[in-house]
């Protein structure tokens, strides 16, 4: 998803917010994540001073047909990246809810398991939520296959994955400092 804030000379380009259709609204009123697509948050991103500014809090619909789940993260790349790359992969139907930091910070936050997000909602069909990137995405990959076919296969897909959890973590590191890179 290009959700990213587009800066031109400094500036930040303003957009008027688009004017959303009425049952969007209702679900608004009734404490819900309004519908909009790409370009309608991307819109909204685009009135925000920066990330901390974000107010934006919406479902985007990922993939053709019924939703298997629901992925819900602030409007930038960095730690859903991996369970959607997953998701897409699978060619697996779900819901992106974009969660603005302002709403984070209002009252989504104590909402989510562990105050933290990345979150998978309902994960387990009893109402229960999945936080954490990394239990994400073994579990979306369970779920959609991509989670290898033996206990060897799990063990170099969790290997190939660590070293890609600390090579972001660490800007490109894999270990704090070039001397062990």
């Amino acid at each position: 998803l290009a959700l990213h804030m587009l800066v031109a000379g400094g500036q930040h380009r303003q957009h008027p917010g688009p004017r959303r259709p009425a049952a969007t609204r209702r679900r608004a009123a009734a404490g819900e994540a309004p519908l909009m697509s790409a370009e309608e948050v991307r819109r909204h991103l685009y009135t925000a001073e920066d990330l901390w500014s974000t107010d934006v809090h919406a479902v985007i619909s990922c993939g053709e047909g019924e939703p298997r789940f629901r992925l819900g993260y602030m409007p930038m790349r960095n730690r859903c990246e991996v369970p959607q790359l997953i998701l897409e992969e699978a060619q697996c139907p779900y819901k992106f809810e974009v969660l603005g930091f302002r709403k984070w910070k209002a009252g989504l936050k104590a909402e989510m398991p562990l105050g933290k997000c990345p979150v998978l909602y309902n994960f387990d069909g009893k109402g229960n939520h999945l936080a954490q990137e990394t239990a994400i995405t073994r579990f979306l990959a369970a779920q959609v296959g991509l989670d290898g076919h033996s206990a060897e296969e799990r063990a170099m897909l969790d290997m190939m994955y660590q070293q890609l959890w600390c090579t972001i973590r660490n800007n490109g590191l894999t270990h704090d400092g070039d001397h062990y890179s």
